[in-house]
C-alpha cells in the first residue's frame, strides 16, 4: 500500500454578502471549509488538509492540518472543517485575492470528486467566499491553485451608501421590474416610414430588435445605434403614473456595477442605479411663465470608485448634469470602507455632501445590507449585479444602446442612456466618458467591435 499527496486542480470564485457594517474597521472572526461529495465516496483513510494564503503566496490566513482523516463522506453530503486563523486582528483588506489550497492525504488509490468552498468571517457579519468548480482527488491528481479574482470583493468592499430624500418622488428599482411595464419603438424623424412599434419590451427584444431604413436601407438596431441627436433611435417608452415612484420593495433595488484597470495600475469600479423616472423642476420663463424642465423616464446614475494599485481608494467619480464630477476619497464621510453618497431629489446625482433632504432613507448597496426607512423598519435591499464589458456583457440589456424614455419636445425632455452608451461627458468623437473615464485601454477592441466607442453611431 502507497501513500499519496495530492494537490486538487481547484478554481475559485470570489464571492461576498455583507450586511451593514458595524462601527470600525470589519476583522475575521472566523474561517471554515465545506464540501459536498459529488461523484465516489471519500474514504475514512482520507484525510484533508487546507491553506488559505493571502495574494503574496507566502502569508498564511488560516488552515486545517490532516483534517477528517477517520470520517467518511459519502457521496451527495455535505462536511464542515473549521479552520484555524493563522493571526489575529486581519481585516478584509488583507485578506482580497486570497488563495485556497486543497491537500488530500490518500492509503489507497479511489478517486474522490467534491465542491468546495472556503468562508471567511467578519466582525460585521459580513463574509468572503472562494468557491471551487469540481474538484477530483485521486492517484492522478496534478495539482494547482488558483488565486481568487478580487474584482467582486473589492466592489463589496466599496459600495456606497445612498441617501435618498424623505420625500424622493422617484425611487430606485431594476430592469426586470421596469421592462414588462414599458414598450419598445423605432423613431427616424427623417424617415417616418421606418417608425415602428415592437410592442413590450424584453431582455430579448433589446438584443434583437432592428429596422432597416425605407429611406437609405441603413439597419438600425437596437443593441448597436447609438443617435447623439435622438433622431434614429429606439425608445422605451415612460410608464405609466402609478409606476414612476418606482419599487416600494427595496429587495428590488439592485445597484449593477462595472468595473474595469485604470490608467493609474489600479481598479475602477462603477455602481449604477436605476430610476423609472426623472422628476425635475417647475421654472418660471418670461412669456412663457412656469416650464417643467428635467422630467423624463428612464434614469441611470452612477458612482465610481477610483483604485490604485495598491486596491486603496484615491476619488470618487459621478456622473454630473451634463460631465463627470470627481472628488478626493477623503472628502467623504465613510460608513466602515462605504463611503456615503447623498441623492438629489428627483434627478438622482449623488454627492458627497449633504444636499437638505434630510430625514434620509439609507440605501447601503453592498450585498446582504440592509435599508433603513423612515418607518425605522429594516429591510434587505437587492444584490450587487455585475453588468460585465461591452465587449464581453455579464447582463443582457447592456448592449441596448436606444433611450430609457420616451421622445419629448425638447432633448431635456426626452429619455437618456444606460450605462454604456451614457450622455455624460460623451466626447464629440463617440467616446463613451462615463463608461471607460479613465481606462488603461481605452481603445480595447475585439472583432471589430470597441469597449468605448458605439457601434453604430448616428
Amino acid at each position: 500500500m502507497r501513500v499519496l499527496l495530492t494537490l486538487a486542480p481547484v478554481t475559485f470564485l470570489l464571492l461576498q454578502f455583507a450586511p451593514a457594517p458595524s462601527q470600525g474597521v470589519p476583522l475575521l472572526t472566523k474561517a471554515a471549509f465545506y464540501s459536498h461529495t459529488q461523484d465516489g465516496d471519500k474514504d475514512a483513510d482520507v484525510a484533508l488538509s487546507i491553506l488559505v494564503l493571502q495574494a503574496d503566496q507566502d502569508t498564511p490566513i488560516a488552515a486545517a492540518d490532516q483534517a477528517d482523516g477517520n470520517v467518511p463522506y459519502q457521496d451527495n453530503s455535505d462536511h464542515t472543517i473549521d479552520l484555524q486563523i493563522a493571526k489575529a486582528q486581519l481585516t478584509k483588506a488583507d485578506v482580497l485575492g486570497f488563495r485556497v489550497q486543497v491537500r488530500a492525504r490518500f492509503q489507497g488509490l479511489d478517486p474522490w470528486t467534491m465542491h468546495s468552498r472556503v468562508v471567511l468571517s467578519f466582525s460585521d457579519n459580513s463574509s468572503l467566499t472562494a468557491e471551487s468548480a469540481t474538484v477530483r482527488l485521486g492517484a492522478n491528481s496534478s495539482g494547482a491553485t488558483f488565486q481568487a479574482t478580487t474584482l467582486a470583493a473589492l466592489a463589496d468592499l466599496y459600495a456606497p451608501q445612498l441617501m435618498h430624500p424623505h420625500d424622493e418622488p422617484n425611487l430606485p428599482t431594476n430592469v426586470d421590474w421596469f421592462l414588462p411595464k414599458t414598450n419598445l419603438s423605432f423613431r427616424n424623424l427623417n424617415c417616418l416610414q421606418d417608425n415602428k412599434t415592437f410592442g413590450t419590451a424584453s431582455l430579448d427584444l433589446l438584443r434583437t430588435a432592428s429596422v432597416t431604413s425605407a429611406c437609405d436601407g441603413h439597419v438600425y438596431t437596437a443593441s448597436g445605434t447609438r443617435s447623439t441627436s435622438r433622431s434614429k433611435t429606439f425608445v422605451l417608452s415612460d410608464l405609466a403614473d402609478g409606476f414612476k415612484s418606482g419599487s416600494v420593495n427595496p429587495s428590488e433595488w439592485i445597484t449593477y456595477y462595472h468595473g474595469y484597470k485604470n490608467d493609474l495600475g489600479g481598479w475602477t469600479i462603477q455602481y449604477w442605479s436605476f430610476y423609472s423616472f426623472n422628476t425635475g423642476k417647475k421654472v418660471n420663463l418670461p412669456l412663457l411663465g412656469p416650464v417643467e424642465v428635467g422630467y423624463h423616464g428612464g434614469d441611470w446614475e452612477m458612482v465610481a470608485i477610483v483604485l490604485g494599485s495598491d486596491d486603496l481608494p484615491l476619488s470618487i467619480t459621478t456622473t454630473g448634469h451634463t460631465q463627470m464630477e470627481s472628488v478626493p476619497w477623503g472628502s467623504a464621510t465613510k460608513s466602515s470602507t462605504h463611503p456615503i453618497m447623498f441623492t438629489e431629489k428627483g434627478g438622482h446625482e449623488a454627492h458627497t455632501q449633504d444636499q437638505g433632504g434630510g430625514p434620509y432613507i439609507e440605501h447601503p448597496t453592498w450585498n446582504g445590507s440592509k435599508v433603513k426607512g423612515l418607518d425605522g423598519v429594516d429591510s434587505l435591499t437587492g444584490p450587487l449585479i455585475d453588468l460585465g464589458s461591452k465587449l464581453h456583457p455579464k447582463a443582457m440589456f447592456l448592449l441596448y444602446s436606444g433611450l430609457w424614455g420616451s421622445l419629448g419636445a425638447t432633448p431635456i425632455s426626452s429619455g437618456y442612456w444606460g450605462p454604456v452608451f451614457n450622455e455624460t461627458g460623451m466626447r464629440a468623437d463617440g467616446f463613451l466618458t462615463a463608461w471607460c473615464n479613465g481606462a488603461a485601454d481605452p481603445n480595447a477592441s475585439e472583432g471589430g467591435k470597441r469597449e468605448c466607442f458605439p457601434d453604430d453611431l448616428q
